[in-house]
């Protein structure tokens, strides 16, 4: 499959008239690698030759050795919607394209259900180069879980919200922006992912399940011990990374996040980057919040149910909202 996908990408250096590349926003992993996935699923849709621009950790995956060097243009145009490149690629030819970081092509996910070469390259690029070198899940017949927690690193400003129910979970430096304020969906609290753990487990009828949690925290197995005491069900073992920096745990992170049989996940691009690289069961992802007082309130949530061919997407207030139906192929 990988020469049927070189071939077509080496025609398309070839003989396409026209190019496109993305740009580069500074930001982290996810956020520039989706962005690369964007712009290689403009390239699919409108047989457009793919030009790869290098990012951080992107030497650690497949998509570093897939794609020939790019080659020149007459000249570069950078656009912000689909209907710009639409409007000239009608009467420009031999460009490169420059996709703009907030261009919006919809959701690449739903893509791989419809069009199987994209899922198939898809596949391809999001591979790591060593994957084999990596650490594996827990041998085990029991179910796996993954849960991506987004908590402040780097350069992100503290958060403002508590982060379990009716209880004063934090100390608030003095800052005039709180990530939680800005990006809601991408850093909701902690008692957001104790509430997704309790009802998947009760809406599959609390099998053993294997939980393994992934984050930038400083401190996972603080977080760890705080699931296991307030989600307080026996069927569940949790599991964790204590290196969570460098390049080792991030692609660590993200490989191992792709292969769990369920994802629980923030609106974070890091953990949406391990979707598209998964075959994920069900997925729960924040859909409405409200700030009450000085709490978010996640009081609904966005699940999809997916089988290899197909997938449902639905908005409800709780997993456990859902009528009853029959796990079996979950």
């Amino acid at each position: 499959m990988k020469k049927k996908l070189v071939l077509f990408f080496f025609i398309g250096f070839l003989y396409a008239q026209n190019g496109i590349t993305y740009q580069l926003n500074g930001g982290r992993f996810g956020d520039n690698f989706f962005n690369c996935i964007r712009a290689l699923w403009l390239s699919y849709k409108y047989d457009l030759a793919f030009e790869y621009t290098p990012f951080v950790y992107s030497n650690l995956l497949s998509i570093d050795t897939f794609f020939s060097k790019r080659k020149d243009y007459d000249r570069t145009i950078n656009f912000k919607h689909e209907d710009e490149l639409k409007e000239q690629l009608k009467y420009l030819g031999h460009c490169l394209f420059v996709q703009n970081f907030y261009t919006y092509v919809g959701d690449p996910y739903t893509y791989r259900f419809d069009y199987p070469e994209f899922e198939e390259l898809l596949q391809e690029v999001l591979t790591p180069i060593n994957k084999e070198r990596l650490p594996t899940l827990e041998k085990t017949t029991s179910a796996t879980v993954a849960i991506h927690i987004r908590k402040p690193s780097k350069s992100d400003s503290p958060l403002f919200s508590s982060q379990l129910y009716n209880r004063k979970t934090i100390t608030r430096g003095a800052s005039f922006r709180f990530s939680d304020k800005m990006h809601p969906a991408k850093f909701p609290p902690t008692q957001y992912y104790i509430d997704q753990i309790t009802d998947l487990s009760s809406y599959l009828g609390d099998p053993p399940l294997h939980v393994y949690l992934f984050t930038d925290y400083s401190d996972p197995k603080y977080l760890t011990n705080i699931l296991k005491a307030e989600v307080a069900k026996d069927n569940i073992e949790y599991h964790f990374f204590q290196d969570n920096n460098g390049n080792d745990a991030l692609i660590r992170d993200y490989w191992l996040m792709s292969q769990c049989d369920y994802l629980i996940r923030s609106h974070s691009y890091f953990s949406l980057i391990a979707q598209l690289a998964g075959h994920h069961k069900i997925i729960i992802m924040p859909g409405s919040w409200r700030w009450e007082k000085n709490f978010l309130h996640v009081y609904q949530v966005r699940v999809i149910f997916a089988t290899n061919d197909s997938f449902q997407k639905i908005e409800v207030d709780s997993l456990l909202t859902l009528k009853d139906e029959d796990n079996e192929d979950l």
